[in-house]
């Protein structure tokens, strides 16, 4: 075999040469045949250096975010990754039209949302140095956004239904997309953009992606409706068995068992593992306090009072009752007082429209009227009853244990008032609130009790009207609506217009987040069913 050595120059010259027309040849070679008697043209040099081009751009930007990665502090790589992401979704924006959209999958994807909201515990997360956890809510979360954002790119049938249950609620829709504006502008006003910018983004992904997809989902059906209603049961019921455990145990009952790549070294994951007591145990859950979990159970203690007025037979009728029972024993262990007082007052608001209902429907009746009529002296010999008998005073408000904390929310509110003077329109931005009142605890950690605080310091008072506009907005109608329907039982409406009575309780000593993505979730159902009511009583049948 002759060797290139052994070549002549001229040889040499000629197998370069063939090479390079090899080279050529494939590089320009033609496309495949679409058409027998068509021939896709060859490509041209400047086609092949526009490939380099961009090829060359490819390689220069993964270097860039490669180094931005190395060299950038970590609460500044998401900015970072506002580019690719904002490319990404121009992709998305840009799918043609789908015949089969993914809605099955996002009805799947909401329903697990749902559940695993409070199944698996937020702080149970992957965690690298700086970053913003990768926990399952927002891994869930992006995967849901995705989804939504595909089947409105790419299925005219699925913007129709949105635009219509949104179109029904304009005012509520208004404000929320009113508050989303606060937040985006608020972030420019933050000391910390960086971490204002996390948190804002995360707010999307579980809080505001939520609501649409919520309102998308109940809006089929009256049934899709029911469905998430027992879910949500479900997931309570669960919390409350794994509440009785955690009160034996005196301890989180996952806290030494957590895998090492589930470990995240934060002070506040370590101060929730560790126990909560105030004279004793008081249960957590898979929350991150006492006053969360009293939270959650005063916002789905309404859909057991929803299930025992719409039991068919006398024994639901007490299973439920039961239930309902064992809902307030465990407000009770939960240590706090919010989850109490939140109880009553869902338990009243939804007595009222029970009532107010029952009387228009049925005029004859005498114990709706009288209901009715005394509601407000009711009230007064409950909230006398409460003020004066030491053992209720002692269950519902608290005795000497809690007197500090009365105390703490006096300062803060003092010390807020300035804070919110100084920036009164979009606030500090999201997560700086706390910084600008600048309340400590004994301990050295920064505090706000009060969810009003909150969100008028981190975003001003347009936020603070558009946040809570929704909720007494959603309070108002699903509580109008309630009345005004007809029919036998108890309409779900009624208990929504309580669950927002019983958030608006809670917010005034509560500012932590762990309940906001199922008041948005809460907030998108009540617009669907607001909206499969009007359906009903517009259509011939209704």
């Amino acid at each position: 075999m002759t060797s290139i050595a052994d070549l002549e120059h001229s040889d040499l010259k000629l197998l370069a040469r063939h090479r390079t027309m090899r080279f050529r040849a494939w590089l320009l070679k033609r496309g495949r045949r679409v058409l027998p008697e068509y021939e896709a043209e060859r490509a041209t040099w400047w086609a092949v250096l526009r490939r380099l081009l961009l090829l060359s751009a490819l390689c220069f930007v993964a270097f860039f975010y490669g180094l931005l990665v190395s060299i950038l502090p970590p609460f500044m790589l998401l900015p970072a990754a506002a580019p690719p992401v904002i490319l990404a979704l121009m992709v998305v924006w840009a799918l043609p039209e789908a015949p089969n959209p993914p809605m099955r999958i996002l009805t799947g994807v909401f329903l697990t949302f749902s559940a695993l909201l409070y199944i698996w515990p937020n702080y149970l997360a992957i965690s690298f140095g700086g970053l913003p956890w990768i926990s399952v809510r927002r891994l869930i979360g992006v995967v849901a956004v995705l989804l939504l954002l595909t089947c409105i790119s790419s299925s005219r049938r699925f913007r129709s239904e949105l635009g219509d249950v949104l179109r029904s609620a304009t005012i509520l829709t208004r404000l929320l997309i009113g508050f989303v504006a606060v937040q985006l502008i608020s972030v420019l006003f933050s000391g910390s953009i960086g971490g204002a910018i996390n948190r804002m983004v995360d707010i999307q992904i579980t809080w505001t992606a939520m609501f649409f997809i919520a309102a998308w989902y109940g809006s089929r059906s009256d049934r899709r409706v029911e469905v998430w209603v027992n879910i949500m049961i479900a997931v309570s019921i669960f919390m409350m068995t794994l509440a009785v455990f955690e009160f034996h145990a005196k301890h989180v009952l996952w806290a030494d068992h957590i895998p090492s790549f589930l470990q995240v070294q934060d002070e506040s994951v370590k101060g929730i593992l560790a126990g909560n007591f105030r004279e004793r145990y008081r249960i957590v859950a898979t929350l991150t306090s006492p006053l969360s979990y009293g939270e959650f159970l005063a916002m789905v203690c309404p859909f057991y009072v929803y299930k025992m007025l719409n039991a068919k037979n006398t024994s639901w009728f007490l299973f439920w009752g039961g239930m309902d029972c064992l809902v307030l024993a465990s407000c009770f262990l939960s240590g706090a007082r919010l989850a109490m007082v939140g109880f009553i007052v869902a338990h009243a608001i939804y007595l009222f429209l029970w009532a107010a209902r029952h009387w228009r429907n049925n005029p004859g009746g005498f114990i709706a009227p009288v209901i009715t009529i005394l509601y407000p002296a009711l009230l007064a010999v409950a909230t006398l009853a409460i003020e004066t008998i030491p053992a209720l005073h002692n269950r519902i408000l608290g005795g000497g244990a809690t007197a500090s904390s009365n105390d703490a929310r006096r300062q803060q509110f003092e010390m807020a008032v300035p804070a919110i003077a100084k920036r009164p329109l979009f606030g500090y931005g999201p997560g700086n609130g706390g910084g600008a009142i600048g309340w400590y605890t004994p301990g050295g950690d920064l505090s706000v009790d009060s969810g009003y605080l909150t969100i008028a310091t981190d975003y001003g008072l347009l936020g603070f009207l558009c946040f809570y506009g929704m909720v007494v907005l959603a309070g108002i109608e699903t509580g109008r609506s309630s009345i005004y329907s007809k029919g036998q039982g108890a309409p779900l409406a009624a208990a929504l217009c309580a669950t927002f009575a019983a958030v608006m309780s809670t917010k005034s000593v509560l500012s932590q987040p762990d309940n906001y993505p199922l008041l948005y979730i809460f907030l998108g159902m009540a617009i669907a069913v607001l909206y499969n009511n009007k359906r009903k009583a517009m259509s011939p049948s209704g």
